[in-house]
């Protein structure tokens, strides 16, 4: 395993508040144990977090406010745009998505979760930047609704 994977994981258990992550991969196994308060840093010695980046996302016209959804992530866990690497992505700024379209996917330990529109309308925004680590109830991509 990678050390960024690793790096993940531990970012996954804190965020989720878990006391143990167990993750096998073919011949191989991690066991993440952290101290009852999550929020702590795991006590590797060894561990360093990657320093925090910020990025600044275009003010929306709010003229457009009421007419906006945002889609937020229901778990912490990877943002894909696309569904594999080097295949299109499922939305770009300005595509037309209906009711049930795919916009992205959240993986959570290995497993890949499709994250659909739940109006129809036109992509305006996405925020949330590809292969990066989400929050539960970030804003995913943000849709103008056309129809109620």
């Amino acid at each position: 395993m990678d050390i960024s994977l690793i790096r993940q994981l531990i970012r996954i258990a804190q965020e989720g508040q878990l006391s143990e992550l167990i993750v096998e991969e073919g011949d191989e196994s991690l066991i993440i144990k952290l101290p009852v308060n999550a929020s702590a840093p795991p006590p590797a010695a060894h561990y360093q977090a990657p320093p925090a980046t910020l990025e600044s996302t275009p003010l929306l016209p709010t003229a457009q406010g009421a007419n906006l959804v945002h889609i937020t992530s229901p778990m912490v866990g990877v943002f894909y745009r696309s569904p594999t690497p080097g295949a299109p992505t499922f939305v770009e700024v300005g595509s037309e998505v209906e009711v049930g379209q795919t916009v992205g996917l959240v993986e959570a330990m290995k497993v890949f979760n499709e994250i659909v529109s739940e109006v129809e309308g036109r992509v305006v925004a996405i925020p949330a930047q590809n292969e990066q680590l989400v929050q539960v109830g970030e804003t995913l991509v943000i849709i103008e609704r056309t129809r109620e």
